[in-house]
């Protein structure tokens, strides 16, 4: 038995740690993660992937190309000793630079990096410690911001943190935070109408940072932290509730209060106990999460309901590519299965970025050929968001527009109103994998084919690397019809659970 790896100890500076902006965007995706950052062993944290590597860069790249578009600014280097970076920023500000670029916001410890700072003049008769201006911070983003409602929570919180920091530092508080997106529309945040939520979040962090660890809980959204493994071992160690699958932060506080704390004794509890223990939940919603933890306990299928599919001579299964670094589609997938067969598989790529509009048209041209009483079958709500996106971008042919709309079917709603399987998860690749479908490619994955097409992008133009860029966009294709077959597999599964008990 191979010795087990020593626990690296994470290397932190002495004193009290500090609170930063950042750390709104990890507690409202995992509070652990906060947690494990500043009590973790580095040994548990898992390498950043590469999607979110990409990620980062691709942020890099479009921060330097909007901050570029302002002319005249002042940086502040991005690394190097934080105090004396943040006297650097209070030199600018105190000589009334326009703009200042990486600017280190301190208030004891606290500290912020705002992409921008922007000098604001104040109105007539207002002063602030620099004398007839402040500033005002700005983030950069790289996603797109059409709607109010596409702000996230933890862009706001970082931007109100600025804010109080910035109201230490010049006397006044900035009334507007900023942020500009991948379109450069610059979004305004009103501060007042954020502070509440966000010092309710700055209490719970700092509490994880003196030392309180947040009950166990597993999201989707945990996956996107390095230390996902160790949530994941935690909770499954002592077989917490948070297992189940769409349970909610406050489903699982309301059952902890009534001390049902375990997969296990909520699969084996009365039901009829358990509506009384817990009156301020539904008996239907109880009855629900039970049978979820009866399927995980218990390692089985269990039928709630068999709810009839659409069916028809030719069936259609239907799965997008896109790359949100760039905002575009770059593959959509269609398999044409008639009776039992295997099915045709059809594919319209857009082999760049400026091709999207083309393989949109394309595809639309083919769903006219297909007949107006076939289901077109997908798994969650992208593709029809996408649907909806690109006919606003691009418009296209109505008829074919109608006809997707129209026989587009969700197959995720069917899943989760038949059967409560033993996974964590309803992801496609959780459900059919759990049924016994494989993919051709071991790290076939949505942030795979993004970073593949992102490769390809990089090596295709290159004659040393042409082959090489064939093969990964052969990888994306191949990976695409595996989606699509994936789906076909579960819909047939469908088709042929039992009648419940």
């Amino acid at each position: 038995m191979p010795a087990a790896r020593p626990k690296k100890k994470i290397s932190r500076p002495k004193g009290p740690p500090r609170i930063t902006a950042t750390m709104f965007y990890k507690h409202l995706r995992c509070p652990h993660w906060v947690y494990w950052d500043t009590h973790g062993d580095e040994s548990d944290k898992a390498e950043v992937n590469e999607l979110t590597q990409k990620i980062w860069e691709h942020g890099v790249v479009h921060e330097k190309n909007v901050v570029e578009n302002y002319g005249d600014f002042d940086e502040v280097p991005e690394y190097g000793d934080e105090d004396e970076l943040f006297k650097q920023t209070l030199e600018l500000m105190k000589k009334g630079s326009r703009i200042i670029y990486h600017g280190r916001l301190i208030d004891g410890a606290w500290v912020g990096v705002p992409d921008l700072l922007f000098r604001t003049t104040l109105p007539l008769g207002r002063r602030s410690i620099f004398g007839d201006y402040i500033y005002e911070p700005y983030d950069i983003k790289s996603s797109h911001l059409e709607r109010t409602e596409d702000v996230k929570d933890e862009y706001r919180f970082q931007l109100a943190f600025y804010a109080l920091i910035l109201e230490k530092l010049q006397g006044v508080r900035p009334e507007y935070g900023h942020l500009i997106d991948a379109e450069l529309r610059t979004v305004d945040v009103r501060i007042n109408e954020v502070l509440d939520d966000m010092h309710l979040t700055l209490r719970e962090i700092e509490k994880i940072i003196a030392g309180e660890k947040p009950a166990p809980f597993l999201a989707s959204a945990c996956k996107e932290s390095p230390w996902f493994g160790l949530c994941k071992r935690d909770a499954e160690a002592c077989d917490d509730i948070c297992l189940i699958y769409k349970i909610r932060r406050s489903d699982h506080a309301k059952l902890y209060d009534a001390g049902i704390k375990t997969v296990t004794e909520l699969a084996t509890a009365n039901i009829d106990d358990l509506v009384q223990a817990v009156s301020s939940m539904s008996r239907r919603k109880l009855e629900a999460l039970q049978r979820q933890a009866r399927a995980l306990h218990e390692k089985k299928l269990i039928v709630i309901q068999k709810n009839p599919l659409p069916t028809a001579e030719t069936e259609l299964y239907f799965d997008i590519e896109g790359d949100p670094l760039r905002g575009v589609e770059y593959l959509f997938g269609m398999l044409v299965a008639k009776g039992k067969a295997k099915g045709k598989y059809e594919y319209f790529l857009a082999p760049t970025p400026d091709d999207e509009k083309t393989a949109w048209y394309e595809f639309l041209e083919f769903v006219r050929t297909l007949p107006s009483d076939a289901p077109i079958f997908h798994y969650g709500t992208y593709e029809r968001t996408v649907v909806n996106r690109m006919k606003n971008r691009y418009g296209g042919d109505e008829q074919a527009i109608e006809k997707l709309e129209k026989q587009m079917f969700n197959l995720l709603t069917t899943v989760c109103e038949s059967v409560a399987l033993p996974v964590y998860f309803y992801s496609l690749k959780d459900i059919a994998k759990q049924l016994g479908f494989k993919w051709r490619h071991k790290a076939a994955g949505g942030a795979n084919s993004i970073t593949w097409y992102e490769q390809y992008l990089q090596l295709k133009d290159n004659k040393k690397t042409a082959v090489k860029a064939k093969k990964i966009l052969q990888d994306i294709i191949d990976y695409n019809e595996d989606d699509v077959r994936a789906t076909l597999h579960l819909k047939r599964w469908l088709d042929d659970i039992p009648e419940p008990d």
